[in-house]
């Protein structure tokens, strides 16, 4: 047997050995990219929840604020006949305001959340709702989309 007879047979050899990887090769870079792809839909979701999870716990600080103002003035209607009527409208005024803006900020952070539209509707606004009425509290500093949601609500409880 010649030196080229051997030769030949062994460079066919490597080269049905390279074919056999060839389609690994291709296919490395495909899995490297769905690899990169999925661990970037993690951590996009990741974030997404984070967020989530950080606009429900601003609401709750909002939502307890708001109690505790509402438990303060609680305890000032025990007094509130032994002071002047007009200081008991400053301060309902006031606290009407506060819960005004507590209720946009909510709604602004939880606007998807249909519990978080009720408990703002039901505690925040509508004790209030005629009083915002009757003086125009909604100007144009208001988010449009909880003017719109206020003005429903002005219809849904027929406040004219």
């Amino acid at each position: 047997m010649s030196k080229s007879e051997n030769y030949f047979p062994k460079i066919l050899r490597v080269k049905q050995e390279k074919s056999k990887y060839a389609f690994l090769m291709e296919i490395i870079p495909a899995l490297a990219a769905v690899i990169a792809i999925s661990s970037i839909i993690v951590s996009n979701c990741n974030v997404s929840r984070s967020l989530e999870l950080q606009s429900e716990q601003k609401a709750m600080e909002i939502y307890e604020k708001y109690d505790l103002m509402a438990k303060e003035s609680q305890d000032f209607t025990d007094t509130i006949f032994a002071s002047k009527p007009e200081n008991w409208t400053a301060k309902y005024v006031a606290f009407a305001k506060k819960a005004l803006f507590y209720s946009e900020s909510i709604f602004i952070l939880r606007r998807d959340s249909q519990p978080w539209l009720s408990t703002v509707e039901l505690s925040l606004l509508l004790p209030h709702l005629t009083f915002y009425k009757k003086n125009n509290f909604l100007d144009e500093t208001f988010n449009e989309d909880f003017k719109k949601f206020v003005e429903r609500l002005y219809k849904r409880y027929k406040v004219y």
